[in-house]
């Protein structure tokens, strides 16, 4: 279930930092708001919020995250603002465990009303075991990401009877044979040698 921060906090003029459980901060300066507003921060357990175990509209957020390129990494956390949003805040949130390398490690953000992922600009703090982002407004919500390695691929041309150099044999993946092509039911039709007749 969902894990409330205690109440909200009332942030005047004089700023304020709301603190989850976890560590996690989100710091208001002084002069941030212009009007008094009131702001709560809270969490949701990384299984819960996968599994959709916290409720339909952050079920939504865990089917859009892009599988192939980002993992969730830490807790979901929900700031809830009430009232005119500050025009800045830091977030602090502790790197999570068995997240390196951390240069893969990014911040994201689930914007409700565009129902996407925004990235969130931020730096990485190894020594104080940290993730910083100073970020204009209040977002609603922000997760530590860890993006997937894409693969390199590396192609080459190569004419029929070459033979590949040793250093290369085991990076050879998949072949596309020029003169080949998938006929109408399935079959596959050309010649491997068309183009060479040509040539």
């Amino acid at each position: 279930g969902r894990i409330q921060g205690l109440g909200a906090t009332q942030v005047t003029n004089a700023g304020a930092t709301l603190q989850d459980p976890d560590g996690t901060q989100v710091i208001f300066l002084p002069g941030a708001a212009e009007k008094p507003f009131r702001a709560s921060l809270s969490s949701v357990p990384q299984l819960s919020f996968l599994e959709g175990s916290a409720g339909k509209d952050l079920l939504d957020a865990a089917k859009a995250i892009p599988s192939n390129l980002l993992n969730a990494k830490s807790p979901f956390y929900s700031l809830d603002v009430r009232g005119e949003a500050p025009n800045q805040s830091i977030w602090l949130l502790p790197i999570p465990n068995d997240s390196e390398p951390y240069e893969t490690l990014d911040l994201y953000t689930w914007d409700s009303q565009a129902a996407s992922w925004e990235w969130l600009p931020h730096n990485i703090i190894v020594e104080d075991d940290q993730i910083e982002a100073r970020v204009s407004g209040a977002p609603e919500s922000a997760m530590v990401m860890q993006t997937n390695p894409i693969p390199a691929v590396v192609s080459a041309d190569l004419a029929t009877a070459a033979e590949l150099p040793a250093s290369g044999q085991g990076a050879l993946g998949q072949l596309h044979p020029t003169g080949l092509y998938l006929g109408g039911n399935g079959a596959i039709d050309g010649a491997l040698d068309a183009q060479f007749d040509r040539m």
